[in-house]
C-alpha cells in the first residue's frame, strides 16, 4: 500500500468508497462529537469513535477513531462537566459549532484479522450507543498513514529472498 498509494484517495463522504482503498481523505462530512463514544469505557478517555456525518444525513458510513486532544477535551467537558440534563443541553447549545467539526478527515481504514475483530466490537458498541450504522460502515483511524519504512523493509527482504532462490537455482 505504501508504495502504490503515495497520497490518500480523496473521496466525497456521500460517494461509494471502494474497499481496497485504505488510505483515505474523506471530504464534505462533519465529525459529530456530541455523538462520540469513548473506546475505553472509563473516565480516562484515550480515544473516541466519532460518527462522520454526511450533509444529507442518513445512516453513518464512517466512524472515525481520533485521539486529537481538542476532541478528547470537548468530550470530557460534555460528559463529565454538566451536573444535570439542563446544564448538558446548555453546553450543547453553547458549543454547537465546536461539536460539529467540518473539514476533510484523513486516515487509514482499519484492516486485518485482529482489526476486523476489534472493528466488529466497536461497531456493536456504536449501535448500542444509539447510532444508526450503514451495513458497510467502517472505521477510519484519523491521522494514520501507510508505514513506508515497514513496507520498504518487507520489499527488501522479499528481494533478498528472491536473489537467494535464484542463486541456489544456478548451482
Amino acid at each position: 500500500m505504501a508504495l502504490g498509494n503515495r497520497v490518500p484517495h480523496a473521496v466525497p463522504i456521500q460517494d461509494p468508497i471502494p474497499s481496497p482503498w485504505a488510505w483515505l481523505e474523506l471530504q464534505g462530512g462533519r465529525l459529530d462529537l456530541a455523538e462520540a463514544i469513548s473506546t475505553s469505557g472509563t473516565v480516562d478517555v484515550v480515544a473516541l469513535l466519532v460518527p462522520l456525518r454526511a450533509p444529507e444525513g442518513g445512516p453513518v458510513r464512517v466512524l472515525v477513531e481520533t485521539r486529537a486532544p481538542r476532541h478528547l477535551e470537548l468530550f470530557r467537558q460534555l460528559h463529565f462537566g454538566p451536573d444535570n440534563e439542563d446544564e448538558k443541553a446548555a453546553f450543547l447549545q453553547a458549543h454547537r459549532e465546536a461539536l460539529l467539526v467540518a473539514g476533510p478527515v484523513q486516515g487509514l481504514r482499519l484492516r486485518g484479522f485482529i482489526a476486523r475483530s476489534n472493528a466488529a466490537k466497536l461497531r456493536a458498541l456504536a449501535q448500542e450507543g444509539g447510532l444508526e450504522l450503514h451495513p458497510e460502515a467502517f472505521i477510519l483511524v484519523a491521522g494514520g498513514s501507510p508505514a513506508r519504512l515497514r513496507a520498504g523493509f518487507f520489499l527488501l527482504v522479499a528481494l533478498a529472498g528472491l536473489l537467494k532462490v535464484l542463486r541456489m537455482g544456478r548451482r
